[in-house]
């Protein structure tokens, strides 16, 4: 299920050597799934509760389908990213967000982002950049990641404690277009 570019063993320690790097640790892996197909076709056909608190944020979000949840807490893919991180992964949670026009997160003192690691599977088929809903993480120094936009992708991050995810505003520009994400913790 996983593409096997990325089990490799000379590419694994590429991956674990970024995991450790001061700053914003993390790795960013295009085309990772092999049956993307039919997860990306489940997760467009969610039912979505609308989400919104004017002040922090707007968005739809839904449980994962159950054949996703398995692959994710499947005994291949822990050890995938128990291999990554070079510590033992015991489960993986996370829900599905729907992102369209209007929709976004903001950053704010008062709402408290854990530290841990984080990891965000992108299911975006054709999505234009100019229309927002790019994920970014920034610190307290001002310093930031802004990840790319590409169907099939999966970003894992080590956050710490002064870090922030947010995601930007969807503009105008998606017209009808929506943005799937299924974003989680690693613990």
């Amino acid at each position: 299920m996983i593409n096997k570019t990325y089990l490799e063993p000379k590419i694994q320690q590429q991956l674990q050597a970024s995991l450790h790097t001061p700053g914003f640790p993390q790795v960013t892996l295009f085309d990772i799934l092999q049956d993307y197909e039919k997860w990306q076709k489940q997760i467009a056909a969610l039912y979505f509760k609308e989400e919104k608190k004017r002040t922090s944020h707007s968005y739809g979000l839904a449980e994962i389908p159950t054949s996703l949840q398995k692959f994710l807490n499947s005994d291949d893919f822990k050890g995938f990213c128990s291999s990554l991180l070079s510590q033992p992964v015991h489960s993986i949670n996370a829900k599905a967000y729907r992102f369209c026009w209007q929709d976004y997160t903001v950053l704010s003192d008062d709402l408290k982002q854990d530290e841990g690691i984080e990891f965000i599977m992108d299911f975006t088929e054709y999505w234009h950049e100019r229309a927002g809903g790019a994920v970014t993480y920034k610190d307290v120094h001002g310093n930031f990641v802004r990840f790319p936009i590409r169907a099939n992708t999966l970003i894992i991050i080590k956050k710490g404690r002064e870090v922030q995810r947010f995601v930007q505003y969807v503009n105008h520009l998606a017209e009808k277009k929506k943005r799937y994400l299924v974003m989680g913790k690693i613990i």
